[in-house]
């Protein structure tokens, strides 16, 4: 992200968008391909073929492609920012501890933190809580693919929306269409319906995938420069507390209570706390045609 951030300031969220769908591209073919190896081969031949894609692409594209970005070009505001009456000078050159001295920095940090904790309770249960209502192995897994599949296309789609709508307002749509996601879990607790697992499959992947790669384009509008890496990376230890946390404390509540519905309904406020943070922390922007 960093890497991407440097290289590009018009058209930011596109790029950032179609970087992070690589994630999920990657995640939705390597991983049938390795179950696959494991099948026939066994689990360390699954290892050696992941070492030798590494080292036949990621290695070479690495040092072929990658190019450092001009120096100027870590200055340069976004163009949907620049003109933006009211909107606050260039960061460049703000150090981390500069940074950290002010409020930007800790609305992000904090919606990082509530975000992750959002989404790695649903990302880590939602294969638990599917075959604790009933549904087959074969269902969950499809469940988990079609998510998936519509992280891909949001994080595409929504990177094309960050350079035309506010940040902001994308982020909070997203939220909304995780909120509506975590609902439907919870309806399908009281009332199990065969297509409510896709609808859920849809609306999170359409959430996540808006809000997880909408935030450091987000970040890179306050604080772009030379220092953004290091801004960034700090940011993204409330984000990893929070996956952990998130993770952790939904297990813990279904073995205190035998449900997922109180775990699910953190998650869902952890989700309003982190969207209340990053619409009060907005920035102005010029008026798009």
């Amino acid at each position: 992200m960093v890497l991407v951030q440097r290289q590009f300031t018009q058209r930011l969220g596109l790029a950032l968008g179609i970087a992070g769908a690589g994630i999920d591209l990657g995640i939705f073919l390597v991983v049938p391909l390795c179950q696959a190896v494991m099948d026939s081969f066994g689990w360390r031949w699954a290892f050696r073929a992941l070492s030798g894609l590494s080292a036949a692409w990621i290695l070479p594209g690495t040092w072929l492609l990658v190019r450092e970005a001009p120096a100027a070009a870590l200055l340069e505001r976004p163009a949907e920012l620049a003109s933006a009456p009211g909107a606050p000078g260039p960061a460049a050159d703000m150090s981390l501890a500069a940074a950290m001295a002010t409020l930007s920095f800790w609305v992000l940090a904090g919606a990082t933190f509530f975000g992750n904790l959002r989404s790695q309770t649903l990302h880590v249960h939602q294969a638990a809580f599917l075959v604790d209502h009933d549904a087959t192995p074969m269902l969950a897994a499809s469940v988990v693919s079609v998510a998936g599949a519509s992280i891909i296309i949001g994080k595409t789609g929504g990177g094309w929306l960050w350079d035309l709508f506010p940040r902001e307002a994308v982020y909070v749509l997203g939220m909304a269409s995780m909120l509506a996601g975590i609902g439907v879990f919870l309806g399908m607790a009281a009332s199990p319906t065969p297509w409510l697992p896709y609808a859920y499959a849809v609306l999170f992947g359409a959430g996540y995938s808006v809000t997880a790669s909408l935030m450091p384009a987000m970040v890179s509008d306050r604080f772009r420069g030379r220092h953004f890496g290091s801004i960034f990376g700090v940011t993204q230890i409330g984000g990893a507390a929070g996956s952990a946390l998130g993770a952790w404390q939904a297990g813990h509540l279904f073995d205190v209570t035998g449900s997922y519905v109180l775990a699910f309904t953190l998650a869902g406020a952890a989700a309003l706390v982190a969207t209340t943070a990053v619409w009060a922390g907005r920035l102005p922007r010029r008026q798009h045609p």
